[in-house]
């Protein structure tokens, strides 16, 4: 049995491929390269999203782990980069003079401790508080992945070392 091959262009890509076989691909944000959403469809279909103005790349990721390298010719997905994010401790004192440290922070970051989100432009962020309880703390600059931690602020009159 003879399958139908049709040459397609998909913006950089230029090859053949059999018409009822499906793809996996990736749409993207050409000017970040995040992954917008995966998909998986015929390639007369992807090409209609492309000719829609779509930006697409071929193969297998998703939004969580991977992004669009838009630097590379063509464009390639790739695993998103973990964080050197450090936190030198897990605990203070709700004092306003106890300071935690971040650093290692991706530039520009933002940080989001608690209620509050910080524009990071050197790497480094202090903190400290008045108010005792657990934060959550939560840096993010794409393409990197997403860094988490948590600490706990105690109240002026206990150590932090009293469980």
């Amino acid at each position: 049995m003879d399958k139908n091959v049709e040459p397609h262009d998909y913006g950089n890509f230029n090859f053949q491929v059999e018409e009822c076989g499906k793809m996996l691909f990736q749409s993207y944000d050409p000017k970040t390269g995040r992954i917008l959403y995966s998909g998986e469809n015929t390639p007369s279909i992807i090409n209609l999203l492309i000719e829609r103005g779509e930006s697409i790349v071929l193969g297998e990721g998703n939004d969580s782990a991977h992004y669009v390298d838009i630097k590379r010719s063509p464009p390639v997905i790739c695993p998103r980069p973990h964080q050197e994010t450090r936190c030198d401790r897990t605990e203070l004192v709700a004092d306003g003079k106890d300071t935690l440290v971040l650093s290692g922070l991706p530039l520009p970051c933002t940080v989001q401790i608690g209620e509050h989100r910080y524009g990071v432009e050197d790497g480094e962020l202090e903190w400290s508080t008045l108010m005792p309880g657990t934060y959550y703390i939560h840096a993010e600059a794409f393409p990197y992945l997403d860094w988490d931690a948590e600490v706990s602020a105690i109240a002026s009159g206990a150590s932090p070392d009293e469980g």
